[in-house]
């Protein structure tokens, strides 16, 4: 029988726009467990994963931004996820 995967917690920053220049920027992936009691209030014990739209700043050049947050209780590997996204 193979090993069963632990879940991670994740947050996938995805559909990412520029407000300003209309670029698109790649998903990004970031540790759930980096948002603390935040990830705890979004997920809640009978939910695998939940969507926001937000806005921000990006980390790449600066520029205001879009985006959609899936916060996500996964066994999925980074690249599954990111291939979702491309």
């Amino acid at each position: 029988m193979p090993p069963t995967k632990k879940y991670r917690r994740l947050v996938v920053e995805h559909t990412i726009f520029g407000k300003k220049n209309g670029k698109r920027y790649p998903a990004q992936i970031i540790d759930g467990d980096k948002w603390g009691e935040d990830f705890d209030h979004f997920i809640d014990g009978n939910l695998r994963m939940q969507y926001f739209h937000d806005d921000g700043i990006s980390p790449v050049d600066g520029q205001p931004v879009e985006y959609n947050q899936l916060f996500m209780l996964t066994t999925m590997e980074d690249e599954e996820i990111l291939a979702l996204y491309h």
